[in-house]
Parts: structure tokens; C-alpha cells; sequence
């Protein structure tokens, strides 16, 4: 009888988790910026002057620079 219960939890936690990420997701899939937002930029080559000319462009302005990284 314990067992069918931890299988049966097992599973609820299983489904519920599978829910919640299906949620999380789907707003991330659009890759919509909002209409007043420029859209993300994402920086490949080894040169930073896209990043200094991005940076400078609005320089009365609070600025927020993001560096994500795989590793």
C-alpha cells in the first residue's frame, strides 16, 4: 500500500513539475521584445565595439549591461 502511495506522489510531483515548466516556457519561446525596447543584441565576435557604441548611444540614461555565459 506504501508503495502504491510514494508511485502515486511520485507521479503528481512528475506531472506537476511538467506543468510548471511548460508555463515558464512559454513565454520565453516569442522572443518578443516590447514595442519601447530595442530588441536584444547578442554579441558572437571578439570585438567589443558594437558593445562601446551600444553603450555610449544612450549615455543620459540609466544603462544595464547583461553578460551571460554557457560555462
Amino acid at each position: 500500500m506504501i508503495r502504491i502511495a510514494a508511485r502515486v506522489a511520485a507521479a503528481f510531483l512528475t506531472i506537476m513539475c511538467a506543468a510548471c515548466v511548460a508555463l515558464a516556457v512559454e513565454p520565453l519561446e516569442t522572443h518578443m521584445t516590447p514595442p519601447d525596447q530595442p530588441p536584444i543584441e547578442a554579441i558572437t565576435a571578439n570585438d567589443l565595439t558594437p558593445v562601446k557604441a551600444m553603450f555610449n548611444r544612450d549615455a543620459a540614461m540609466p544603462r544595464i549591461i547583461v553578460m551571460i555565459s554557457p560555462t
